[in-house]
């Protein structure tokens, strides 16, 4: 952090190594790390929305949604939005009102036939339509054949029941290393689906390294890891 020139620079750097100890199962450190570099640059968006889910990690729901809230009314990016609704299922009314806007921007994004980005795709298999999902999905990758776009392809198939199909698209994205949580839960996911019950575990415990990596699918994992664990 020596190097850094800005008060931009510092809060930048001290995301990425709040998000490095989610991903190495340190979620305690994170929000110490986020805090650090939200006093240098106390409006920061990304660092609270990082240590949000770091108290999420932790099982600080309330501190989760004050960070999330706090970041929504700096940026009120999609991923913030979904983050929110999602930590708030609990409470159907509170999550709707979180999704009103992704809902929105997708409305003014399809008649432009502007590619959707992996939260639209993630957000449509989740909670609309997964087939249409697909085919968003599938546009986007024509577009930008990332690892992301890779990723929320293979999840929309597996929610429109094509988890064959799913599978390709999931282990293009774990063979290039990452060791992000999602990528690793949907690819458990997939395998689960396809009667692959070791490699369905083996994933698992990759995601689960971060505990609350995700306000919707963490539960999920553990519940679906629970069962692999306890069927004979």
């Amino acid at each position: 952090m020596a190097a850094a020139a800005t008060p931009a620079d510092t809060s930048f750097g001290h995301n990425v190594l709040a998000t490095l100890d989610l991903q190495d199962a340190d979620p305690r450190a994170a929000p110490a790390r986020a805090q650090t570099g939200l006093r240098a640059a106390p409006g920061d968006s990304a660092l609270l929305e990082t240590r949000a889910r770091a108290h999420m990690a932790l099982g600080n729901t309330t501190r989760a949604i004050a960070d999330y809230r706090a970041a929504i009314a700096i940026a009120p990016l999609p991923h913030y939005l979904l983050g929110l609704g999602e930590q708030s299922l609990g409470h159907r009314e509170q999550a709707e009102a979180q999704y009103t806007l992704p809902r929105a921007q997708d409305r003014i994004r399809a008649p432009a036939g502007d590619p959707a980005d992996t939260d639209a795709i993630l957000f449509e298999a989740d909670h609309g339509n997964p087939r249409r999902a697909v085919t968003m999905a599938g546009q986007s990758l024509r577009a930008r054949p990332f690892v992301a776009v890779h990723d929320a392809y293979a999840w929309a198939l597996h929610r429109a029941d094509r988890d064959a199909e799913a599978r390709v698209q999931a282990d293009r994205v774990l063979a290039t290393g990452t060791r992000g949580a999602l990528f690793h839960y949907h690819c458990a996911a997939i395998h689960h689906a396809l009667g692959n019950t070791g490699a369905a575990r083996r994933d698992l415990t990759q995601a689960l390294r971060e505990p609350g990596f995700h306000p919707l699918h963490a539960e999920a994992a553990h519940d679906l890891l629970q069962r692999i664990d306890t069927t004979p």
